[in-house]
C-alpha cells in the first residue's frame, strides 16, 4: 500500500493570496464572457463601421482572449503544480502587459471622443493622451522589471512603476469621465429623446470611469499595504477585463442613438420624408452636428382646388448623429 501524505500545510497567508488568484480568476473569467458579448453585438451592429475600428476591436477581443490564458496559467501554476509563492510566474507579468495595451487602446479611443465633443480642444485632448501614455509606458516597465526580477522579495527595488501606473490610471479615467460628463452636459437640446439620449450616455461615462478608477485605487492601497496578500493582483485581473469592456461597450452605446431616432420618427405623421444631410456613424463626426429636414405635406379638400401646404418639423432626432462615430 502506498501511503498518501496529506500533510501540506499551508499558513494563513498563504491561503489569503491563493484565495486571490482563484478569486481573480472566477471574476476575469465572468467579464470575459462579458466582453465576448458585446463584441458579438457590435459586429452583428456595426458592419459598416471602418476597417481601422473593426481591427481595433479585434485586436481588443484578441489580447483579452491570450490574457485570460494567462491568467489561468499563473493560477493552475499556483494552485495545481504548487508552485513556489515568492517566484513570480513570467506569465503574470506577460499578462501586465496585455493588460497596459488594452488600457492604451480604451483610454485613446476616449480621449479621441472628448476630442469631438469639446469641439476639438487639443490642449485637453493632449492632457488626456499623456496621462493615457504615462499610464501605459510605466506599466510596460513595471511588467518588464517584474519579468526580470522573478521573485517577489525582489520587486521592493521597483515600486516606482508601480506606483506611478495605479495611480495615473485613476487619474486619466477619472479625467476622461469628468470630460465626458461635462461636454454632454452641453449638448442638451431641450427635446426628450435627445436629453434621454444625454442622461443614458452621462451615466455610462460616470459608471466605467469611477469604476476603473476605484479599482485602481484599491489595488495601489492594497499594493503598498497589503502586498503578500495579493489582492492587489486579483484587482489587476479585473481592471483587464473591464478595459476592454469599456472599449466595447463606447462602441455599442451608438445603438441607443439609432433606437431613439427611431423612436422618434413613430412619432411622425404619416406623410412625413426626411432629408438627411448626412448618413454616417462614426466617434469623431464633425464640428457642427447633423441636421435632419422633416417636411410634411398636408392636403385641404375643398369645393374648389386642392391646397396643398407643408410645414418643416425640428424633431431633434440628429443631435449625436456627429459626435459618437466610429473612427
Amino acid at each position: 500500500m502506498v501511503a498518501i501524505d496529506g500533510g501540506m500545510h499551508r499558513t494563513r497567508l498563504e491561503e489569503v493570496s491563493l484565495g486571490m488568484v482563484v478569486l481573480g480568476l472566477i471574476f476575469s473569467s465572468m467579464l470575459y464572457g462579458i466582453m465576448l458579448t458585446q463584441t458579438y453585438k457590435y459586429f452583428q451592429r456595426f458592419r459598416r463601421d471602418p476597417p481601422l475600428v473593426k481591427l481595433l476591436v479585434f485586436a481588443v477581443w484578441l489580447l483579452n482572449t491570450v490574457s485570460v490564458f494567462f491568467v489561468a496559467h499563473a493560477s493552475w501554476y499556483y494552485l495545481v503544480t504548487t508552485g513556489p509563492r515568492g517566484l513570480s510566474i513570467w506569465s503574470l507579468n506577460v499578462e501586465l502587459a496585455l493588460s497596459m495595451a488594452m488600457s492604451g487602446i480604451s483610454e485613446t479611443f476616449l480621449a479621441a471622443r472628448v476630442y469631438k465633443l469639446s469641439g476639438r480642444k487639443i490642449w485637453l485632448t493632449g492632457i488626456l493622451l499623456m496621462l493615457a501614455l504615462l499610464h501605459f509606458g510605466s506599466g510596460e516597465v513595471a511588467a518588464v522589471e517584474f519579468l526580470l526580477l522573478k521573485r517577489f522579495a525582489k520587486f521592493g527595488s521597483v515600486k516606482v512603476p508601480s506606483i506611478i501606473r495605479l495611480s495615473s490610471a485613476a487619474v486619466t479615467d477619472t479625467a476622461i469621465a469628468v470630460s465626458l460628463c461635462y461636454f454632454l452636459q452641453k449638448k442638451r437640446t431641450g427635446f426628450k429623446k435627445d436629453d434621454e439620449v444625454v442622461n443614458y450616455l452621462i451615466l455610462f461615462s460616470i459608471n466605467s470611469g469611477l469604476l476603473t478608477s476605484l479599482i485602481s485605487i484599491a489595488s495601489l492601497a492594497t499594493y503598498l499595504l497589503v502586498p503578500r496578500t495579493w489582492v492587489y493582483t486579483a484587482l489587476c485581473f479585473l481592471l483587464s477585463r473591464l478595459y476592454a469592456n469599456t472599449f466595447l461597450c463606447s462602441l455599442n452605446s451608438r445603438q441607443i442613438l439609432l433606437s431613439s431616432g427611431s423612436d422618434n420618427e413613430k412619432h411622425l405623421p404619416k406623410g412625413a420624408r426626411f432629408r438627411p444631410r448626412r448618413s454616417t456613424w462614426s466617434v469623431a463626426g464633425d464640428k457642427s452636428p447633423t441636421q435632419i429636414d422633416v417636411f410634411v405635406v398636408t392636403e385641404t379638400i375643398t369645393d374648389g382646388p386642392q391646397i396643398l401646404t407643408s410645414a418643416k418639423v425640428n424633431t431633434g432626432i440628429p443631435l449625436f448623429q456627429g459626435v459618437f462615430r466610429s473612427v
